[in-house]
């Protein structure tokens, strides 16, 4: 039995827009408790003249989607939804008041070349551009990073295509060197794609899985690899290799990505501000 205070159920959540309403103009429903903070910063940025004092979250895409739907022609309410793989799988929902990151999820779009810098100048402000070039080539790494993940992706697209029902591989720093130093994948992304192949084989003799990915490669040929390739993968990377280079302090995933969500290029979100004077509309 765990102690400590409730997590709010669904339904609370969706009732709290209530007592909000003199402080909000538009009431948004995101998908995960505990980002609610970080969205907020976000919206602060992008509709600096819009009244808003609190987000809402309803614990899961499946809650936010019927939620929409049940609310379609509600002019007051915004659903913000992570793309995940719905767009390469052909799932995505039109739902009026429905809005779809254009990237896999939020954290992809903190994988941003300025944000990451202030990152460093947090540790280092006397620090030079030239001198945060010399140490850490943000294409360079972020194109080495994309290589790597780039097969547990396309796997992952295998997954949830087929209904495998496999968890996404835990992601580390030190078996991505490794590849790096081999060319091999080990530890979890190698345990991941053997059950990937195992499981896809068991559902159809047939099927193998390098022809999957070799599908899906050909679905995803018009998408930039850093868009699909789950954002919080590329985020675990790259704050281990920058803490390893001892050019930012040491943080967890979720205080990196909100110290990030500061600094972003917020015009990569500002179709979510024309969505929402659509929906007003």
């Amino acid at each position: 039995m765990s102690v400590g205070f409730p997590e709010a159920s669904v339904s609370f959540n969706r009732g709290q827009d209530l007592l909000y309403r003199q402080f909000n103009d538009i009431d948004v429903y995101v998908e995960d408790t505990g980002k609610e903070r970080l969205y907020y910063q976000l919206f602060k940025l992008l509709l600096p003249g819009i009244k808003l004092a609190k987000i809402f979250p309803l614990n899961g895409k499946e809650n936010v989607v019927a939620d929409a739907q049940a609310n379609n022609t509600n002019k007051r309410k915004v659903y913000l939804v992570d793309l995940d793989f719905d767009e390469i799988l052909g799932r995505k929902q039109t739902i009026r008041n429905l809005i779809y990151l254009q990237r896999y999820s939020i954290e992809n779009y903190f994988v941003d070349e300025e944000a990451i810098k202030e990152q460093i100048r947090e540790k280092k402000p006397s620090i030079r551009d030239a001198e945060i070039a010399g140490q850490f080539d943000y294409d360079l790494e972020v194109n080495r990073i994309a290589k790597y993940l780039k097969k547990p992706a396309l796997a992952a697209i295998v997954v949830q295509r087929y209904g495998l029902g496999i968890p996404y591989p835990a992601i580390d720093l030190y078996e991505f060197t490794t590849y790096y130093n081999t060319g091999v994948y080990a530890g979890h992304i190698n345990n991941f794609l053997s059950q990937v192949e195992t499981v896809l084989k068991n559902k159809d003799g047939r099927f193998t899985l390098a022809a999957k990915i070799k599908a899906e490669e050909a679905n995803t040929r018009n998408k930039r690899m850093v868009d699909y390739i789950p954002g919080k993968w590329m985020l675990n990377l790259l704050k281990g290799g920058l803490h390893g280079k001892k050019l930012i302090y040491q943080k967890s995933d979720n205080s990196f990505a909100y110290s990030l969500a500061k600094d972003i290029n917020v015009g990569n979100l500002a179709f979510i501000a024309s969505e929402i004077v659509r929906i007003r509309s």
